[in-house]
């Protein structure tokens, strides 16, 4: 069957479930309306938080921190607040290429990816690195393409988006580029029903 996930801020103590599909490989594909809502987040109400895509199969690793956000062993209610889009000013509408200004900044780690590296055609089955680099999961299955092992990378770390149209200077502030070239993948919505 998979894993299912939600998206959960553990500065905020606030949680989002996927709208509509509730797979990583699903949601995390440029278009889709759940990564529209989390690149909105990080650009404002979510910037510089600990954000994570956390599976209902997560129960920790060595290495990391616990998250208190097992969700799925714990009731989340009791120590997340649920948000929705109709909460925010902002539309889901995003457009291909508004998902391709900026940059995906870690603050933790000093990294970013340009958001600019995705593919310039539109099609429903390009990955963004927005969701893979902060997934926290039993394992790297759901998404078995190329670079599976920066799945889950930048999970637990401070992280946010940032659009200035002049750019950030990353260099002199010690930055250091990620490429992840997570790969176009057809996805196949009836394998797992």
């Amino acid at each position: 069957m998979g894993q299912y996930y939600k998206i959960v801020n553990l500065t905020k103590k606030q949680y989002f479930k996927p709208l509509g599909v509730m797979k990583l490989t699903e949601f995390s594909c440029v278009g889709d309306r759940t990564l529209a809502f989390l690149h909105n987040l990080l650009k404002k109400d979510w910037r510089v938080d600990r954000v994570v895509v956390v599976s209902d199969s997560y129960r920790g690793k060595e290495g990391l921190e616990y998250c208190e956000c097992q969700m799925y062993a714990v009731e989340l209610d009791e120590l997340y607040t649920e948000i929705k889009p109709s909460q925010f000013k902002f539309k889901l509408n995003n457009t291909f290429r508004e998902q391709q200004k900026g940059w995906f900044v870690n603050k933790t780690k000093k990294e970013f990816i340009g958001l600019n590296i995705l593919p310039k055609q539109l099609s429903n089955n390009i990955i963004s690195p927005l969701a893979l680099m902060i997934a926290l999961g039993s394992d790297r299955s759901e998404y078995n393409g190329t670079n599976n092992f920066m799945v889950g990378y930048w999970a637990l770390d401070e992280v946010y988006i940032d659009i200035k149209s002049n750019g950030f200077d990353f260099d002199e502030k010690g930055y250091t580029e990620v490429v992840p070239h997570f790969e176009i993948m057809e996805i196949n919505y009836n394998a797992n029903k």
